[in-house]
């Protein structure tokens, strides 16, 4: 479906994100610190935002298998955390199961 351009088109659209209940906490503490500070556009989507900027940043120039690797590799790292946690959390220090 083409979009048609209008008096609207440059205005931001609202989106729905699904955040696990860390990350939430997570971004609500940053909106929640911005907004101690000062910081005139603390809100939820202003995190967002940023974080895409920043992500866009780091992606800049590289191929779709470069991003996709990227991608691969952050999901490896947040899967090694999580069961590294784990381990932490039942006190085991071993490697094995």
């Amino acid at each position: 479906m083409a979009l048609r351009a209008s008096a609207g088109a440059n205005r931001h659209r609202g989106v729905s994100i699904s955040f696990d209940p860390t990350e939430l906490a997570w971004v609500d503490s940053l909106v929640q610190a911005l907004d101690r500070h000062g910081y005139p556009l603390a809100a939820r989507s202003e995190v967002v935002r940023v974080a895409l900027l920043e992500l866009r940043d780091v992606l800049q120039g590289k191929t779709p298998s470069e991003i996709a690797e990227y991608f691969a590799q952050r999901h490896g790292e947040r899967l090694a955390a999580a069961i590294a946690e784990l381990k932490s959390a039942r006190g085991d220090t071993e490697g094995g199961a």
